[in-house]
């Protein structure tokens, strides 16, 4: 016979499968191809790319793939603005003197400026600064690690024009990971967070994302608060708010882990928890309905002996990552086999960093000395 919470553990698993099913079928209903969408005498566009500081003496590869995978889109409706740090100028010389040469037909601007400090937000201090080099009727503000599929440019423009919003956000996902811990970043965005962002296409939404987001040049001037934007930690929903309504877009683009080591990927992987938590408390908190983990760990520290519990407890983790495996596949994410414990891990650090996001713990974008006790508190001291 059941125990109470064994039958309580037993519902709170059954909700949860409802959730991962239904998410497993969201991303598999997903079409490879977006439909094209025709748009005569396009607006011209501006797209902001804001670097980020190099860790390294070079520039990763995989950073400038992504960058071209906008470039050889561009036209002449079409011009790039990339925004870097003057320290770091010459660690990207020879990068921007290849594309001139090699994409000829892009019109690219190059603003070297001192590290922006208008704004404790590192990414909004970034475009107020690129902000007037733009020339577009459209912006399109995409985080730099951003790689766009084929056409995106005209898709997404195309899409706007369509939608009868004032502006178009996209979901991404993560494909390559190329060390164990960037797997982590890659459950996050795969698991945790497209499906969600895949429920809510078919209404328009109130946030946006940072991957891109597309929206009209005099619109922004006219409404935008830049003060809010840079003032807060999730510029991106922010934006959202200021342009509702917003529509999700048909294109998906592909972000790149960044962090290699466990604490600086956990730390990433608990910024964003709070970042959700904090944009959205009531919805956060609600997650607790897909973490049966904790109703069986709260069985096996009641009764240690009892089989229902350990089998509980076991069979929710497999299940979770069967669900994870099945997105991976879909998503046609390469995963080798000697990162498979990784799987099983982010099950036990899921509940964990949805904890620690009720706590006061601050979190910090890399490589910043501010650190945020909200979306728009900073902690009363600076730290290097």
């Amino acid at each position: 016979m059941y125990l109470p919470t064994e039958i309580i553990a037993i519902v709170w698993s059954a909700l949860s499968a409802a959730w991962f099913v239904c998410a497993v079928v969201l991303v598999f209903r997903e079409k490879g191809k977006v439909p094209t969408l025709s748009c005569s005498n396009p607006p011209s566009m501006t797209i902001f790319k804001p670097l980020p500081p190099l860790r390294e003496a070079e520039v990763p590869k995989q950073l400038v793939c992504a960058l071209e995978s906008f470039i050889r889109q561009m036209d002449r409706s079409t011009d790039m603005v990339l925004g870097v740090e003057e320290e770091q100028f010459h660690l990207w010389e020879k990068t921007f003197a290849r594309w001139q040469n090699q994409f000829p037909a892009s019109n690219l601007r190059v603003i070297r400026h001192s590290k922006p400090d208008a704004f404790v937000n590192p990414k909004v201090a970034w475009q107020i600064v690129l902000a007037p080099h733009a020339s577009g009727d459209l912006w399109l503000w995409s985080d730099a690690d951003i790689e766009a599929p084929e056409q995106f440019l005209n898709s997404i423009r195309a899409e706007l024009m369509h939608s009868g919003c004032r502006a178009i956000t996209c979901p991404y996902i993560v494909r390559a990971m190329p060390g164990a811990w960037e797997v982590l970043e890659a459950l996050f965005v795969n698991i945790e967070f497209f499906p969600g962002v895949l429920l809510f296409r078919r209404s328009n939404v109130r946030f946006a994302l940072g991957a891109a987001t597309l929206f009209y040049a005099e619109d922004f001037k006219r409404n935008a608060d830049w003060e809010k934007l840079g003032s807060t930690l999730a510029d991106d929903n922010e934006l959202g708010r200021q342009l509702a309504p917003v529509k999700i877009s048909r294109n998906t683009v592909e972000t790149l882990p960044q962090e290699k080591k466990f604490r600086g990927a956990f730390l990433h992987y608990l910024r964003w928890h709070k970042t959700v938590r904090w944009c959205e408390p009531a919805g956060y908190a609600g997650q607790l309905l897909l973490l049966p983990l904790f109703g069986w760990v709260t069985c096996v520290v009641l009764n240690p002996l009892s089989v229902i519990a350990w089998s509980g407890l076991m069979a929710t983790s497999l299940f979770e990552i069967t669900v994870a495996a099945l997105i991976f596949y879909r998503l046609k994410c390469p995963f080798p086999l000697h990162k498979c414990w990784m799987f099983p891990a982010w099950t036990a650090l899921r509940p964990m960093a949805w904890l620690l996001s009720w706590t006061p713990a601050s979190v910090r974008w890399n490589g910043c000395k501010h650190r945020w006790l909200g979306l728009r508190k900073l902690e009363l001291f600076e730290r290097t």
